[in-house]
């Protein structure tokens, strides 16, 4: 892993660094300096890995505007996946006083959210 970091981050000719969400999450310093986009195939479940997966791309020291795609099929478990993990993302920057619009959760928005209507 490191030697596949280390080659995208010096080779110029190294176009595309490859990792899974938990991976590139975690431990892999470096990529700031170099990446402008990120492609999504596989999307965490928890709220947490995901800002920390993207957070890690736009860390002090990044030079470069970054873009992340997510590449989603409209009908699939993955959109369901994807609005459930941003219904999560704005609860928790509720919970933590982040939010930037002030909004509610009531008690038929959980139901909702566990019966796969968000």
């Amino acid at each position: 892993r490191e030697r596949n970091k280390q080659a995208f981050i010096q080779d110029p000719s190294t176009m595309v660094f490859a990792a899974n969400y938990t991976v590139a999450g975690t431990g892999l310093d470096g990529l700031q300096r170099v990446c402008s986009y990120a492609v999504v195939l596989d999307l965490p479940s928890r709220a947490p890995d995901w800002t920390q997966m993207v957070d890690r791309l736009h860390r002090y020291g990044q030079q470069h505007p970054v873009t992340v795609y997510v590449l989603i099929a409209s009908g699939t478990i993955e959109e369901f996946q994807w609005k459930l993990l941003r219904q999560k993302e704005r609860w928790n920057a509720m919970a933590l006083g982040d939010s930037p619009a002030t909004f509610t959760i009531g008690k038929r928005d959980v139901i909702d959210a566990l019966a796969g209507r968000v």
